[in-house]
């Protein structure tokens, strides 16, 4: 269903289900992604910034599952920050909603994007693994080879390059990198919230980065990583 901007709102205190055969779902804040057993992907909640992949007004809410284009190969895909991150089943990787410092790694300006837009052409993306993926003020995903490529948001380290603000204000891609960079190393899975990012490689160590929030980076001090 469709509301305008003020729905009524009531709490639901138990389980209700909803139709249909699933087999994933992501409830991330204001938004909720799900793919369904025969691959068609699904979204609901609030539109903003296009993060609903519906190519649709931002002030549009969806209040049931609705279904994001027609493809039947949707794989895995994780949610942040007014965006969604998935892949296809073919190791394509896609990508919508809000694309402040180049958040979303398609090397392009705009505010966002209301419909799903391929990064780049590679197919060498893992699929049907959601730990391979992680969305914030930055992105992160895994190819099948282990090697781990990050875009996005910058101001305080995150994207673990070593660098912050990497670009002046002026270009359209302020303190951000705006097309997937590598990291060096070989990677078994990647997590973000916002600016704190950690992962896990394939050799058993677990390193972190970013912004170090109440010290949740791990590392006994609040210096920022980069």
């Amino acid at each position: 269903g469709q509301n305008g901007a003020n729905p009524a709102m009531h709490s639901v205190s138990s389980p209700t289900q909803l139709p249909g055969s699933w087999s994933d779902n992501f409830c991330g804040g204001k938004i909720s992604v799900a793919v369904k057993a025969n691959g068609t992907l699904w979204s609901w909640g609030y539109g903003t910034y296009g993060c609903l992949g519906l190519n649709e007004a931002p002030s549009v809410q969806r209040s049931s599952p609705t279904q994001v284009g027609t493809d039947t190969t949707w794989s895995s895909f994780t949610l942040g920050s007014f965006r969604t991150l998935a892949t296809k089943t073919d190791g394509t990787l896609w990508i919508w909603g809000q694309n402040t410092y180049g958040g979303l790694g398609l090397n392009t300006g705009g505010n966002e994007y209301s419909s799903p837009t391929q990064i780049g052409t590679s197919t060498d993306w893992t699929t049907g693994d959601s730990t391979k993926l992680a969305i914030g003020n930055s992105g992160a995903a895994i190819k099948t080879d282990g090697t781990l490529w990050i875009w996005g948001g910058n101001q305080r380290g995150e994207l673990g390059l070593n660098q912050y603000n990497p670009y002046p204000s002026d270009t359209g891609v302020s303190r951000g990198i705006s097309s997937p960079a590598q990291i060096p190393g070989t990677w078994k899975s990647i997590r973000t919230e916002n600016g704190p990012i950690a992962g896990l490689k394939t050799d058993g160590t677990l390193w972190t980065w970013g912004e170090p929030i109440a010290g949740i980076l791990g590392l006994n001090d609040n210096v920022q990583r980069s």
